[in-house]
């Protein structure tokens, strides 16, 4: 996580997903998820589970997780990668 500390970025739903913040530093995406291609990442999840990647409008998830504003399929995947 020392990576994404140099960049001056605090986890959230944005900077999690975002190919302005993970895709540019390959080795936060590394570190993060095991890819460090965010854009191969993306088409990976994409092609194998049959989602597609959407940016969260919002940093934070509201309560319940279901619905306009839970976790998207996209970070639900990348979450599983995460602490897998």
């Amino acid at each position: 996580m020392q990576a994404l500390e140099k960049i001056g970025g605090g986890l959230n739903r944005i900077s999690l997903t975002s190919r302005d913040v993970i895709g540019v530093n390959q080795t936060v995406c590394k570190e993060l998820y095991g890819f460090s291609n965010f854009d191969f990442l993306i088409d990976f999840v994409e092609a194998a589970f049959d989602i597609e990647y959407t940016k969260p409008q919002h940093a934070t998830v509201v309560a319940g997780g279901s619905g306009e504003g839970g976790l998207s399929d996209f970070e639900q995947v990348l979450l599983t990668l995460h602490l897998g």
